[in-house]
């Protein structure tokens, strides 16, 4: 699975309404649980009405363009 930064342009594989849509990471987000250590990503994404911001894991993005 990529590490992403602030900045890169993403899509959401699965999970959520969203899969499939296109948007950009706003901010990373570092958690470290019992067991492990990974990152999650708030996602904007540019809507018609305005702008949305969604919190993902990392398993849940890739890289666009792919």
């Amino acid at each position: 699975m990529p590490d992403f930064k602030i900045g890169d342009c993403v899509q959401v594989l699965r999970g959520t309404k969203r899969t499939g849509e296109i948007g950009t990471i706003i901010d990373v987000v570092p958690n470290v649980t019992h067991d492990d250590r990974f990152q999650s990503y708030v996602v904007v994404f540019d809507m018609a009405n305005g702008r949305v911001s969604e919190h993902y894991l990392q398993y849940e993005l890739y890289p666009y363009p792919a």
